[in-house]
């Protein structure tokens, strides 16, 4: 879809699921191929920000920095993935 849509495409929410629902998982923690996106994104030359629209569900409060380091790495790996690095 990402190429279908080439230089058209200004902004993005990513979020992945478990195929049948709108899930707003984290990346990586569902079905879709994040890789394969981040590739298509970069042969169309996306320069634009990575938004994540996720939803953990409840989480402890105690837990809630280390799901946090997992989205802001998630986001690091991406955008490498992004920028070819």
């Amino acid at each position: 879809m990402a190429r279908a849509f080439g230089d058209r495409l200004g902004v993005l929410h990513l979020h992945d699921n478990d195929g049948t629902r709108d899930d707003h998982l984290p990346p990586y923690l569902g079905k879709l191929d994040f890789d394969a996106l981040m590739l298509a994104l970069k042969e169309i030359g996306y320069a634009g920000n990575l938004n994540f629209e996720i939803h953990f569900g409840y989480v402890p409060e105690d837990l809630l920095a280390s799901q946090m380091r997992y989205v802001r790495d998630v986001g690091v790996r991406l955008r490498k993935l992004l920028d070819g690095e």
